[in-house]
């Protein structure tokens, strides 16, 4: 939906979701170049950077799908060269470290009821190639797409800041920090077109990424980040939230494939996305482009868990025994804690870091102030101690005295 930017991205939320994105990428990638070197990629995002994008992307008026292809201006044409572009930049600075380039697909009109035409959907996609496991990939994405209440005004302004354009610029202004570093696993860079209409770009994306036999172990979604104001009205700007939809541990993968063909995700599964997403897998977005489908996924979730609870024996829908799993879902299992365990120390190691420092400055204060004040008290002994020896030294010859005849 079309929101004109405002200040929910001129202060340091934005920043922190993009550090956290940042972060998640760094643990899960493995270690750069010289060591984990969390803090410097941290310490590398700029809000200012970020702001600029936002405000960037806003300026071409409307990037609905089926906007303005041709202008060097206005629509989606001139938004994803402006992409291409920033892309490129980004890894001229890092030696040629990223493979730029777009991927479309054509969807033909009537394929549902916001394909008025047939159009060209145009995904703009940056590779950092890893070192160890080049055909590993993790997919930061974003959605270059924006549209108005109505999905099939492509004429109107959608400024969409919020909607996507703070994700788009989360992802190019990840590119343009962990660019700089090497890892084992690649990294994907993806701005989305179509996702309004309908997870096109995603869908394409998913089908172009079988084709080329990668494998894809992880995606971080970038969806209306910034935000400070949850859907429950609580207001924090010291808290980022990660959406990913539940799934059963029983869950046999006939269930799990059905379950793909019904939310039409081929390939990489399904996942809800909000401020910040880290999806089981699902480059396409979360829904027809009407965020409003948290409450449809929450049912089908407990529909599943009915099924399979009603199919095997023993595990009726209020027995909380775990059911036994596999050696391959266990050890996966296990991986999973072991992942969480690494960002929970790096976590606990970051704001000790940062604490350490906050108290070593509040340490120099306060003997900065103890030493002005000790230097404030030897100027009045100082004084006391001159005061009455001063009154009885004698005057130079001439002091105080006043010329009449000058005054004359």
């Amino acid at each position: 939906m079309a929101k004109a930017p405002g200040k929910w991205y001129n202060s340091p939320v934005m920043n922190k979701n993009v550090v956290a994105v940042c972060f998640f990428l760094s643990v899960a990638l493995g270690n750069a170049q010289e060591g984990t070197r969390l803090y410097d990629i941290i310490d590398s995002v700029s809000s200012k950077r970020i702001r600029a994008d936002v405000t960037r992307l806003v300026g071409f008026g409307t990037r609905h799908t089926l906007s303005d292809t041709l202008s060097e201006t206005r629509g989606i044409g001139a938004a994803r060269r402006w992409i291409k572009n920033e892309f490129e930049s980004i890894s001229s600075a890092c030696q040629d470290c990223l493979d730029v380039f777009y991927q479309k697909n054509l969807v033909k009109a009537g394929e549902n009821e916001r394909i008025i035409r047939d159009v060209q959907v145009v995904n703009v996609v940056a590779i950092q190639k890893g070192t160890k496991y080049p055909n590993r990939y993790i997919i930061m994405s974003g959605d270059i797409d924006s549209r108005v209440s109505d999905p099939n005004n492509f004429t109107s302004d959608s400024p969409g800041a919020n909607d996507n354009a703070s994700g788009m610029a989360g992802t190019l202004e990840a590119a343009r920090v962990l660019s700089h570093y090497r890892f084992d696993n690649s990294i994907m860079y993806v701005g989305l077109s179509g996702e309004e209409q309908g997870l096109f770009g995603g869908k394409g994306l998913a089908a172009y990424a079988k084709d080329k036999n990668w494998e894809i172990i992880g995606i971080l979604n970038n969806d209306m980040i910034g935000n400070i104001r949850g859907v429950d009205g609580v207001i924090s700007n010291r808290d980022f939230r990660i959406f990913s939809e539940p799934v059963p541990p029983n869950e046999t993968e006939a269930e799990r494939r059905a379950e793909q063909a019904h939310a039409a995700r081929p390939v990489l599964g399904r996942g809800h996305v909000g401020d910040i997403g880290l999806r089981r897998g699902d480059v396409a977005g979360h829904g027809p482009g009407d965020h409003a489908r948290q409450e449809q996924q929450r049912q089908r979730v407990r529909a599943r868990h009915q099924q399979i609870a009603a199919r095997r024996p023993g595990q009726a829908e209020h027995d909380h025994r775990p059911a036994p799993i596999s050696v391959a879902e266990g050890a996966q299992q296990r991986r999973g804690d072991e992942l969480g365990q690494r960002i929970r120390r790096h976590q606990q190691r970051y704001h000790h870091r940062r604490g350490a420092e906050m108290l070593g400055i509040e340490r120099q204060q306060r003997n900065h102030d103890a030493e002005a004040d000790q230097v404030d008290e030897d100027d009045e002994k100082q004084q006391l101690h001159e005061g009455p020896a001063a009154e009885g030294r004698a005057r130079p010859e001439g002091a105080g005295r006043v010329d009449i005849t000058a005054l004359s």
